[in-house]
């Protein structure tokens, strides 16, 4: 069987690359087509005559998805699955759409019993994990099942298969190589999926789980023999839980066998004096953290973050002392945003002196414990459309606010602020400004900034990969 992915942006998913990566270890083929990386998408779709077609989607992008399926059935008839984050919270998007299969969860073994049993021509309709939509008498029936259980033992799992974007030289040229060492977050905080994952697969395993030091070694060495690699990006959550147990005999043996300079993301709470050394030490570049707000209240008791400032400035004080780069996280617009607390953040970030400051706009995806929060104080229509969400959290929010022309200023030109504190006195002034395009523009040029000097990809690569991202800053 041939499955084909397909997506819209030209970045590598992580998610997509291990199912490619089960089902190529069971005998099938899979293949990845990128719609702003070709000149006839669509022609190339007819061509590649797949058995199935898989979108993976974060809610604001499966708008994309439906419409790409809705044109695709109409010169070729193939089952169409959806899986991802806004399918598995969201399954309903099966109802009046042109897709045939989501996917919740978990999807390797979910994915090779459906192409399994279409192979075979078996039903599909009592799968785990999967919603399968049938035509019976003229009515359309949807076969909801349950979640099976989660993948604990992750060694079993093959590594990403980066081969799947072979088409595309600008990715598989890519001197930073990702990849990630564990699934799930310890943490609940109310605007990720985290705490509703965990809820829902309570009693199917154990939610957090990492590979072991030598299977993630193994991958490491495997990528430096095979790819021109510079850098390594870990994209887990909280990278440095389990300092003493995983962390510090991972980084020894990281040093001794790979000896690249790598990036990853930490939380302020676990960091002190002796893993931020530990991190320089043995090979971290940069680090990026999650602040979000610089107001405890909206922080805590909205965000769920469960980090005062003064964690977070310790944090930032012993990573910068060994001299680390850090790149941290904003959220501006929350329910219960004002204007000072935005200000707050923003003025929070400049104390603090970090390398890059990246922030975002508050997007209540369905399902997420802010989403309720926003619904039950009127921040949020209880019927708010989802297809209205934008693509990019970088663009707007769906949040009902005061001052919300000023907020997203301030989300535009927040890094510029944080970088030239001498600045801030007069970007102040200038979020009274109507929202335009000097501002966005300044957005992106701060955002490129940070792929450089955090991420350390080359500038080929990024102008590579801009020319074919559109649209990721647009509405």
């Amino acid at each position: 069987m041939k499955v084909l992915f397909l997506q819209k942006d030209p970045f590598v998913n992580l998610g997509v690359m291990s199912l490619s990566a089960y089902l190529k270890k069971h005998g099938h083929q899979c293949d990845m087509l990128i719609e702003n990386g070709e000149k006839d998408f669509f022609g190339e779709v007819r061509k590649s005559a797949p058995d199935l077609i898989a979108f993976s989607c974060t809610t604001g992008i499966h708008t994309w998805a439906i419409k790409t399926a809705a044109k695709i059935k109409k010169f070729m008839d193939v089952p169409v699955i959806m899986g991802g984050h806004h399918p598995t919270f969201y399954p309903e998007v099966i109802n009046s759409s042109p897709i045939d299969i989501i996917c919740k969860g978990d999807g390797e073994e979910a994915i090779l019993e459906l192409v399994e049993k279409l192979e075979k021509k078996k039903s599909i309709t009592k799968i785990k994990n999967l919603y399968v939509k049938r035509k019976e008498k003229g009515k359309e029936i949807v076969y909801a099942n349950p979640l099976g259980n989660l993948v604990e033992n992750l060694n079993s799992l093959p590594v990403l298969d980066r081969s799947l974007y072979r088409r595309y030289s600008f990715i598989m040229k890519q001197r930073n190589y990702r990849t990630i060492t564990g699934r799930g977050c310890p943490y609940n905080c109310t605007f990720c999926f985290n705490k509703s994952i965990k809820e829902m697969y309570a009693g199917k395993g154990r939610y957090v789980r990492r590979r072991s030091i030598s299977n993630v070694i193994e991958e490491l060495v495997w990528a430096k023999n095979n790819f021109k690699i510079t850098s390594i990006d870990f994209q887990d959550d909280t990278f440095v839980y389990d300092f003493k147990n995983w962390l510090e005999p991972f980084l020894i043996e990281y040093k001794e066998k790979i000896n690249l300079p790598f990036t990853c993301c930490v939380r302020a709470n676990l960091i002190n004096e002796e893993l931020a050394i530990a991190l320089k030490k043995y090979g971290c570049h940069s680090v990026k953290m999650g602040i979000e707000s610089g107001n405890d209240y909206l922080n805590n008791q909205v965000l769920g973050k469960n980090l005062t400032k003064k964690q977070i400035a310790d944090a930032v004080k012993h990573l910068k002392l060994a001299g680390l780069k850090i790149e941290v996280f904003n959220i501006i617009g929350v329910p219960e945003e004002s204007l000072a607390t935005a200000l707050e953040t923003w003025v929070f970030n400049i104390k603090l002196g970090v390398d890059f400051a990246r922030c975002s706009l508050l997007q209540p995806y369905p399902k997420t414990q802010i989403e309720q929060y926003a619904k039950d104080r009127g921040y949020l229509d209880k019927d708010f459309n989802l297809d209205a969400f934008e693509n990019s959290y970088f663009i707007d929010t769906p949040i009902k606010l005061k001052n919300k022309k000023e907020i997203i200023n301030i989300q535009r030109l927040f890094n510029l602020g944080v970088r030239f504190p001498f600045l801030f006195p007069l970007l102040r002034e200038m979020i009274k400004l109507p929202n335009n395009f000097f501002f966005d523009t300044i957005f992106k040029i701060d955002y490129a900034f940070s792929i450089f000097t955090i991420d350390k990809v080359s500038l080929r690569d990024f102008i590579a990969l801009g020319m074919r991202s559109k649209g990721f800053f647009k509405k």
